[in-house]
């Protein structure tokens, strides 16, 4: 991958299996870090590009995973993260939120004004190199009167959006 051309669009699955190793890496080496120094816990867990998540999410939308929206494609950003539509036809929009173990998500407006927020739960996958699954969760902030806000999300918030659990590895062939 060659400079910044990989921020230009849809990561392929093979882009994506490159980017999680890296991930990985970057997350070993800062449990290292914290293992080695005192001073390695001041620093911060790495954020899950946008670009990783975003990409796995339509990627996930193209092969039927989800069976209730179709033709998704990368949004421009300022409008949402995913376009997509109904089975009916009907235009979607899409945003994407991931989290690694602490499960606290940022919600904006944006985010509560989309038909749809895809949150992928990744826990400890990129610390715990046995883990192959993560969750997907999918559910509409208007239906559940979200509104923008930090919020941790707990086992009572959990219940109330779809969940699928996604084994990675097999997904992606890593």
């Amino acid at each position: 991958m060659e400079g910044r051309s990989a921020r230009s669009g849809l990561l392929s699955k093979e882009q994506l299996k490159e980017l999680i190793s890296m991930m990985r890496n970057l997350f070993r080496y800062h449990a290292e870090l914290r293992e080695r120094n005192p001073l390695g816990d001041l620093i911060q867990y790495p954020k899950i590009p946008p670009f990783l998540s975003e990409s796995l999410v339509v990627l996930l939308i193209q092969s039927g995973f989800v069976s209730h929206i179709k033709n998704a494609r990368l949004g421009n950003g300022r409008e949402s993260d995913v376009l997509a539509e109904s089975l009916a036809g009907e235009h979607l929009t899409v945003e994407v939120k991931a989290t690694g173990v602490s499960a606290f998500m940022m919600l904006t407006e944006k985010d509560c004004d989309a038909n749809y927020i895809f949150w992928l739960h990744f826990d400890d996958f990129f610390v715990n190199h046995e883990k192959s699954t993560i969750e997907v969760y999918s559910f509409q902030p208007h239906k559940l009167g979200l509104k923008p806000n930090r919020i941790r999300v707990d086992q009572h918030l959990r219940q109330k959006f779809d969940r699928a659990p996604l084994d990675l590895v097999n997904f992606l062939n890593l």
